[in-house]
């Protein structure tokens, strides 16, 4: 239905379309979903890393990348937040992530307040009169990852699914220099 979709999806389906490792991505996309439970490959790193929230707080992230990944503030980036249930730990499980570090990506997962990961404390201080926390945290792993030379606004990209597609047009909104692309994907 090309017919119903914004000029502006139908210009970045038109540029996907016309990637020239296309068909490679498509490929290695196809094997590695195939493959079942997958471990991370020699040539990847991850990271543990803390960051500070505006308001004082250790938060930490993980930031997967090829073991000859220059840090020079130019790395392609994905910062995304909240891991999938139901997956083993570490963000290099899901299949996009691995051809994305293969293709010289940076792929990082933040840790924000109002997660269940750290206890009750944790999960209260991003709900309700304190959910700028979750906004702030997210903003300062973004900054994060530009001061430590990972990535620049300019190439640095924020997904979130769900909940996080709401957070990343909360962070947009407030933000809107802080990333060259959001991918929010909420549900209909």
């Amino acid at each position: 239905l090309p017919g119903c979709l914004p000029s502006a999806m139908q210009s970045s389906s038109k540029a996907l379309a016309a990637l020239p490792q296309r068909e490679w991505i498509s490929s290695r996309l196809e094997q590695l979903q195939g493959a079942g439970s997958l471990p991370v490959p020699g040539d990847v790193v991850i990271e543990h890393a803390f960051y500070l929230s505006p308001d004082g707080t250790r938060l930490p992230m993980e930031i997967a990348h090829r073991r000859d990944m220059p840090r020079d503030g130019n790395g392609p980036t994905l910062l995304t937040v909240y891991r999938p249930t139901r997956k083993p730990q570490g963000p290099l499980l899901e299949p996009f992530v691995l051809v994305w570090l293969q293709m010289g990506g940076v792929y990082a997962v933040a840790n924000l307040r109002g997660g269940g990961e750290y206890g009750t404390a944790w999960h209260e201080a991003g709900m309700k009169a304190r959910k700028q926390n979750v906004f702030d945290d997210f903003a300062a792993a973004a900054d994060y990852l530009s001061k430590s030379r990972w990535t620049r606004p300019g190439r640095l990209a924020l997904l979130g699914r769900s909940n996080g597609g709401l957070l990343i047009g909360a962070v947009e909104e407030q933000h809107p220099d802080i990333a060259a692309a959001a991918i929010p994907e909420v549900g209909v």
